[in-house]
């Protein structure tokens, strides 16, 4: 059962018809439906006179004052005493969680992150050759090579590079980090290309 629209609602619907050329259409009010009173807030608030203090609806609601020759009672002095007790035998207190403090990794901004990840895994590539191959494959392919049964496999490969980088996103970062050299190490060599003599 949907919920029937405010007074407000219909005010700003009104408006919205008024704005966009419509004609407004009053909604019909039925008899049992009461309209609600004004939020006279604005009066309550800037009123010269306060109203009376409503009296509390519940015992432990009400808060006495303190009588003039009496001395209120400090709270502080309540809770060490509480403090001092000792729990009863046989039942454990509840702990909070340990704290564990941020490690630094997590304090990195994520753009310079993902940089850092990309260029360690790159320049691991670099080392073992695979920026190089693919700088040479993209010329290879500059050279005409692009629908040769090698260029197909080549194809091949490299979806399979990405789906495995993909893969392995979420997994541990040293297994995710050693499948992101070979699509890393790709998209530097293919970028070189042309750089070199």
């Amino acid at each position: 059962m949907a919920a029937k629209p405010g007074a407000d609602e219909l005010r700003v619907r009104g408006r919205l018809r008024t704005l966009l050329g419509e004609s407004p259409t009053v909604a019909p009010t039925s008899a049992a439906e009461p309209t609600p009173a004004p939020d006279d807030w604005w009066d309550r608030l800037y009123a010269d006179e306060q109203p009376p203090q409503e009296q509390a609806r519940h015992w432990w609601q009400a808060k006495s004052k303190p009588e003039p020759d009496e001395e209120p009672e400090d709270e502080d002095e309540e809770e060490d005493e509480d403090d001092e007790e000792e729990p009863a035998r046989g039942k454990r207190q509840p702990r909070s969680p340990p704290t564990i403090p941020p490690r630094r990794y997590d304090n990195i901004p994520p753009r310079l992150r993902w940089l850092i990840y990309h260029s360690t895994a790159a320049a691991a590539g670099w080392r073992i050759g695979l920026v190089n191959w693919a700088t040479d494959t993209a010329a290879w392919y500059a050279h005409g090579h692009w629908t040769s049964p090698t260029a197909w496999v080549l194809y091949g490969l490299a979806v399979g590079v990405v789906a495995l980088y993909r893969r392995t996103r979420a997994w541990l970062l040293p297994i995710a980090w050693t499948a992101a050299i070979p699509a890393s190490s790709i998209v530097v060599g293919v970028l070189l290309y042309g750089t070199t003599a």
